[in-house]
């Protein structure tokens, strides 16, 4: 009998000692272009990031689909209707706090992010270089550092402690805003978000996609934070509603905003897109107000071995047989 098959579904960087044990009970393919349609019914186990959207359009060929291990945190592109009407097992990271205070890059993206509005750092270091006195020089990119600024905090679990630890390393204020009124913490200050939004001059976001968090960022937020300020979404697409940051930007022209997700990540449609590509658009014309990245937050080579790794230990010591 031939061997049942997982399916990695993002091949690249992914962690070497998971494909070799995996192959001792597995046919592995690397991506769904070296999966043949007649091996769509062998397929057993897909383990899958963030890129695609497991929903019942895309898992319906896997007719004897067992299990979906996703080493994130998020579940926004999930379908779990399905899922749980299939009964397919999901493997994900969310609730391993314990390991997952050990992964750093989502914290170490945002703080890039804040660098690079505050001080002019991404502008600085890619403007044309070929006239140095009269566009790359110092004097052109004077910017503002962090001490004594105060940050505000949208969301104090893991990484907006995290953040918030670092940030006092510049000898910021830290302030947070959090729906668990439970939460405390004895070096940052509790606020409300609307006097959190309307005191601190940097906002960072560090919170799920909900029902209850989409489009928590809407224009009345945007309005009541100040006009130099500066929002940071590292969490999830569909938080910060991306129509009214991108008015915002056009209307506050010292308004900054840096952002590593995006709604069409989990809800591709035309409108979504059409989105995206205006603040690609604005981030181009306007590098010292608008940093872009493509989801970077968790993606950095060792982080992600490490995530990999684990989940398939959960997958191994709980549904392997």
């Amino acid at each position: 009998m031939s061997k049942k098959i997982c399916l990695i579904l993002e091949p690249l960087n992914f962690s070497k000692s998971v494909i070799n044990d995996l192959s001792k009970d597995y046919l592995v393919k690397l991506g769904r272009l070296n999966l043949k349609k007649i091996e769509y019914e062998k397929v057993e186990v897909v383990f899958s990031r963030l890129n695609f959207i497991l929903n019942k359009e895309f898992l319906f060929p896997y007719t004897n689909l067992k299990y979906i291990i996703s080493p994130a945190t998020g579940e926004s592109h999930v379908d779990f209707n399905y899922l749980n009407l299939k009964k397919i097992i999901f493997i994900s990271l969310k609730g391993h706090t314990n390991f997952l205070n050990s992964i750093t890059p989502t914290s170490e993206i945002t703080i890039w992010h804040i660098l690079s509005l505050s001080r002019k750092i991404l502008a600085y270091s890619t403007i044309n270089k070929v006239n140095y006195e009269k566009q790359w020089h110092r004097n052109n990119y004077i910017g503002e550092d962090l001490y004594g600024e105060k940050i505000g905090i949208i969301g104090l679990g893991r990484l907006g402690s995290m953040i918030g630890k670092i940030l006092l390393g510049f000898s910021s204020k830290i302030y947070f805003y959090d729906i668990n009124c439970e939460i405390k913490h004895k070096n940052f200050e509790r606020l409300e978000l609307d006097e959190l939004l309307s005191i601190c001059k940097i906002i960072s976001i560090h919170v799920p996609h909900t029902k209850r968090t989409n489009n928590l960022i809407r224009s009345k937020e945007l309005n009541l934070m100040k006009d130099n300020g500066i929002l940071i979404n590292t969490s999830r697409g569909g938080i910060v509603n991306e129509i009214d940051i991108y008015k915002h930007l056009l209307n506050k022209k010292e308004f900054r905003a840096g952002l590593d997700v995006f709604e069409y990540e989990h809800n591709p449609n035309p409108e979504t897109l059409s989105n995206l590509n205006k603040l690609k658009d604005f981030s181009e014309k306007n590098p010292l107000r608008l940093s872009l990245t493509p989801h970077l937050g968790g993606a950095s080579i060792n982080a992600m071995e490490r995530t990999e790794e684990y989940c398939y230990k959960i997958f191994k010591k709980n549904y392997l047989q």
